[in-house]
């Protein structure tokens, strides 16, 4: 079992936050907060629940296998729309489109760093529901993750720094 394995990955989350920091801070464009959730929030809407419902599957009573893979749509471009949509209507009307923007450029962004990596026995249907046929760059395994989550976060802790400016001791 690889350290990427499971739920989801600490080192994968922090990765793809780090990345989504750096580009958010290059142009100091507002909503980064919204922009860092968006690259996290496929994995958690997809991982976390598709976890519990296989627990459920195998440990309290079975469950229909296109009940199991269902959270999984939230981990593709189709998904990310809809829950980029979605969450933008629990924000103020005039906020919601850059919202709605800043959610979806971040799960996009997502999709994007999970696409490098070469996934073993699985790739990403990019166009489902109108397209199956599965894709990957491949240029990495899962597991680089691991070696590069600590350089990234500290390369985003130290830009962070500096854009903030010297703060009173």
């Amino acid at each position: 079992m690889s350290a990427t394995d499971g739920w989801w990955s600490v080192p994968e989350l922090i990765t793809h936050g780090s990345v989504a920091f750096l580009l958010k801070a290059l142009n100091r464009r507002p909503w980064t907060p919204l922009f860092l959730a968006g690259t996290v929030l496929p994995d958690l809407l997809a991982r976390v629940p598709g976890s519990v419902l296989v627990e459920v599957h195998d440990r309290i009573h079975p469950l229909p296998e296109a009940l199991l893979y269902a959270p999984e749509v939230a981990h593709l471009p189709a998904g990310i729309v809809l829950w980029s949509l979605a969450f933008s209507f629990l924000f103020p009307e005039k906020d919601r489109l850059a919202i709605c923007w800043n959610l979806l450029a971040g799960g996009l962004l997502h999709i994007l760093l999970d696409l490098m990596q070469r996934h073993e026995g699985a790739a990403y249907t990019l166009f489902f529901p109108f397209h199956h046929d599965p894709f990957q760059f491949g240029w990495f395994g899962t597991e680089a993750t691991v070696l590069f989550a600590p350089v990234l976060a500290v390369l985003a802790v130290v830009t962070w720094r500096v854009r903030r400016g010297p703060r009173p001791l």
